[in-house]
């Protein structure tokens, strides 16, 4: 006899594959980001149509493929920076070889000790300007330490000397 209340299904469901991206919408991404193309030419040179690109653009994967061809982009432009740099070094100019320098050992020292881009649980706090130290003596002290107005403008009274 089959017990009352039995899960007829799993508790959770099958974790979902990870969807991979069409060889043709890789291509346009890398025509997109290493020849500068807009999407749009981009997905008419691989032949992709612009409906089929405009939804793989809504998905989180494609979106992670754009940023990891970006960043391959960036390091593989960047990756001849330091022999210019060496080359500007040993240059007539002495200003542009002082800030060639500058900017070796900057390079060297940022390789070492990289800051991360994670998130990390915490609080920050940002001074932009200094406060002002304001008074904040009560009201009524000021009031009564001060002779009021009214009192010396009364008709026929002799003004009080201090």
């Amino acid at each position: 006899m089959p017990m009352v209340g039995s899960p007829l299904v799993a508790s959770r469901p099958e974790p979902a594959r990870p969807v991979r991206l069409p060889q043709a919408v890789k291509d346009v991404i890398t025509a997109m980001v290493e020849e500068g193309l807009p999407w749009t030419a981009a997905a008419q040179q691989h032949g992709v149509q612009l409906q089929r690109m405009r939804k793989w653009f809504g998905r989180p994967e494609t979106i992670a493929y754009l940023r990891a061809a970006r960043a391959r982009f960036r390091q593989c432009a960047l990756a001849g920076n330091e022999h210019y740099l060496v080359a500007i070094r040993g240059g007539d100019n002495a200003m542009a070889a002082v800030a060639a320098i500058k900017t070796l050992e900057q390079i060297s020292d940022t390789e070492v000790g990289r800051p991360s881009r994670d998130v990390s649980p915490g609080v920050t706090i940002v001074i932009r300007q200094p406060i002002e130290p304001k008074d904040i003596t009560p009201a009524k002290a000021i009031d009564a330490a001060a002779p009021s107005a009214a009192a010396n403008s009364r008709v026929g009274s002799i003004p009080r000397q201090q």
